[in-house]
């Protein structure tokens, strides 16, 4: 499979490659509302691409996975170009320094996971997954400039 044939349904073997474990019920339903607009579990239809307001969820429950949803969705949106409507800059804002920690952490093994998995094909069928695809069809997302700011 490549880029241009990247599924959501691919979205559960990456997961699982990356973190050894299959995404929570929840994560699976957010990738598809951004995915078709859709969540048939809480009666939503709206928009393809949107982001619910909050994810109001318990602790324990894989918030920080959400970023692993957002590149997912970018790689999926990858292919459209000017009708993309995945961001290619996430905000993840939380109000706990140790969810901030996490969630960088857990930003830095996603990225890793797409690098390495760039490296070589022998790389990519040892785990059976996808990231080959997933990291090729980000890379053809190109983002303007960014400019450095900061924030008190």
């Amino acid at each position: 499979m490549d880029a241009d044939k990247l599924t959501s349904a691919d979205f559960i073997p990456l997961f699982k490659a990356v973190w050894g474990f299959d995404p929570f019920p929840w994560q699976e339903r957010l990738l598809l509302r951004l995915v078709t607009g859709k969540d048939a579990h809480h009666n939503y239809k709206g928009e393809p691409g949107l982001w619910p307001d909050v994810l109001d969820l318990p602790t324990g429950s894989g918030k920080t996975a959400a970023l692993d949803i957002a590149v997912f969705h970018l790689a999926l949106e990858a292919l459209k170009k000017d009708k993309r409507e995945a961001p290619i800059r996430i905000a993840f804002i939380v109000d706990r320094r140790l969810i901030v920690d996490d969630a960088y952490e857990r930003a830095d093994r996603i990225a890793e996971a797409l690098r390495w998995s760039l490296l070589s094909d022998e790389a990519a069928r040892r785990l059976e997954s996808k990231r080959p695809d997933v990291a090729e069809a980000i890379r053809r997302v190109r983002a303007e400039p960014v400019v450095a700011t900061s924030v008190a």
